[in-house]
């Protein structure tokens, strides 16, 4: 026993120094990219709910709070924190709960990822908002039909992954923000693409419940029966 709990001591100490590295590294902003040309993107869709979800309680009270209400103020609203938190798997709760379904009819979701491509992102979201209405149309007419239909219907838009801020600042002309009772969700790592709009900082789990999730992903079976 004592072994083990020296190996244990161990393993958090390796994990705590490899958090701070990565930290450091601050990855999406001007410094040094993590990354290469290689495509390390990663596709996510809205209907996909993780099949293990612990914690998280407060912050999917206070976003469902921030997206529910009138308060146009609040029209977009990015969940920041280093990659592996669960930033996607928190707003896929939220997307898919039932407190943001009743408030908003009409909704959409596109991951952007390091692959920027605002002209399919801005034609994915029209095909979810307007099922009907997908025909080819050039980008500044997929932006004004896009702001069009969030002015006259209330929508929520996900963005998902967002990496640089040139990315965000060349989207955010197609989301009329704080001019409609529509509004926007993005996740990001980098702490400066939303800055001028409501930033909610993810957090780690505790102790506690990462070996909660832990036993559930890797004991399903132990972890029902306890």
């Amino acid at each position: 026993m004592h072994q083990i709990g020296e190996e244990i001591k161990g393993i958090k100490s390796r994990m705590s120094d490899l958090t701070k590295q990565l930290e450091s590294m601050r990855i999406g902003d001007n410094s040094s990219r993590l990354v290469d040309d290689t495509d390390w993107s990663r596709k996510t869709y809205g209907h996909e709910v993780a099949k293990y979800f612990v914690g998280m309680k407060e912050d999917i009270e206070q976003l469902e709070s921030l997206l529910t209400t009138d308060d146009k103020s609040n029209g977009a609203i990015s969940i920041c924190g280093m990659g592996g938190l669960g930033k996607t798997t928190l707003v896929a709760k939220i997307y898919n709960g039932e407190a943001v379904q009743r408030c908003f009819k009409y909704r959409a979701w596109v991951c952007v990822s390091q692959k920027f491509q605002p002209k399919t992102i801005f034609q994915r979201l029209l095909k979810q908002l307007l099922p009907n209405e997908a025909e080819e149309q050039d980008e500044d007419a997929l932006v004004r039909k896009l702001c069009d239909v969030q002015k006259n219907r209330k929508c929520l838009i996900v963005l998902d992954d967002v990496w640089e801020v040139d990315h965000w600042n060349s989207l955010r002309h197609a989301f009329p923000i704080g001019e409609a009772d529509s509004k926007v969700l993005l996740t990001t790592r980098n702490q400066n693409i939303a800055s001028a709009e409501y930033v909610h900082h993810l957090k780690c789990l505790s102790e506690g419940e990462g070996w909660e999730l832990l036993q559930k992903i890797a004991l399903p079976n132990n972890y029902s029966q306890g």
